[in-house]
């Protein structure tokens, strides 16, 4: 079966989902603004490493917009495996405010 080529939207959304769901693993397991940081831009330089690899991949065609559909999702589940963070540290304490 030869694989479709042309960019679509679930192409993207499935690019989005991956990088999502690695970063907010990663980063619920690795607190801290230095690793929550670390976490967005290495995955941001691996979604564009990956795209660039696929230049010499007979068969593959490397896209822009597949490596930034994995930046948005690392960024996204950074941001918001901080904000479940925040939350249940916060409901943690009651009584505090």
């Amino acid at each position: 079966m030869k694989r479709d080529h042309t960019p679509s939207l679930s192409s993207q959304l499935e690019h989005v989902a991956a990088y999502f769901g690695t970063a907010a693993v990663l980063a619920l397991g690795y607190p801290g603004r230095r690793p929550l940081l670390a976490i967005a831009v290495l995955l941001t330089g691996y979604a564009g490493l990956l795209e660039a690899c696929q230049l010499w991949v007979p068969g593959r065609m490397a896209r822009a917009i597949d490596s930034v559909a994995g930046s948005i999702g690392a960024w996204t589940g950074v941001f918001l495996a901080q904000l479940v963070r925040v939350a249940l540290s916060s409901s943690a304490r009651p009584g505090e405010t």
